[in-house]
């Protein structure tokens, strides 16, 4: 939501987990805008990687976001992100990778006493490890609370 410019709290509270692709059109700021928001869930996963041409023709920008708050999934995560990043070596190395270490709140930190400084580097060293020389990526810390802040790592 925020990449289309709506800055309203409010509309942020009813945002609901994306089942599948959702795909909206937009411009904004004179440019043209097509976001892809390819769900997390396993059961879509071999699809989007069996017709990833669909989403990545023509994109200039990967936004691959991990959820910092479910620990449990990191390691299906990293090796997502690896089977992504070796097509995009192949075939779309123009493609900035843009990664979103999502829910990095202390407030939902405290909560969960697993999440780390030490435990994110480690995911931060691994990311890095497996984005291939030649491709530009950034990766950012995000927040749930701060929806339009990025810390660059």
């Amino acid at each position: 939501m925020s990449l289309k410019g709506i800055k309203n709290l409010g509309a942020f509270s009813r945002i609901k987990p994306t089942i599948g692709v959702n795909i909206e059109n937009f411009k904004i700021l004179g440019s043209d805008f097509v976001i892809s928001d390819l769900s997390g869930q396993s059961s879509y996963m071999n699809e989007y990687i069996q017709n990833i041409d669909r989403y990545l023709d023509g994109a200039n920008k990967l936004i691959y976001v991990i959820d910092l708050q479910d620990k449990e999934r990191y390691n299906i995560a990293i090796s997502y992100l690896n089977k992504i990043l070796e097509i995009i070596k192949k075939k779309y190395d123009d493609i900035e990778i843009l990664i979103f270490l999502h829910k990095f709140d202390q407030d939902l930190a405290q909560q969960n006493i697993e999440l780390n400084e030490s435990e994110v580097k480690n995911l931060i060293d691994t990311i890095k490890g497996l984005i291939p020389s030649n491709l530009k990526y950034k990766i950012y810390k995000t927040s749930i609370f701060t929806v339009f802040q990025k810390i660059v790592v």
